[in-house]
């Protein structure tokens, strides 16, 4: 995924979270799902990305959580995880 590839994702986030009138939300215990996932398969599903994209808007979204993302997003921009439909 390049850079252009991960700004059009959050676009797409932006336009999705404006087209709704009810937030995403994200089940507890979810990002570290996905961060144990994409560490063992080295990818990234669509459900995933969409669990991030929730775990992103989440207000209250611990920062040990937070940072999970971060990092997960930073794999996915230098190529250590790949983006997959």
């Amino acid at each position: 995924m390049s850079v252009n590839d991960f700004f059009s994702f959050m676009d797409a986030a932006d336009s999705l979270m404006d087209a709704t009138d009810s937030p995403l939300t994200l089940l507890p215990g979810s990002v570290g799902a996905i961060l144990a996932e994409a560490s063992e398969s080295k990818c990234l599903t669509k459900a995933d990305r969409y669990g991030l994209m929730a775990a992103i808007f989440d207000e209250r979204l611990p920062e040990e959580e937070r940072q999970a993302v971060n990092r997960l997003l930073y794999g996915v921009l230098r190529g250590r995880i790949k983006v997959i439909d």
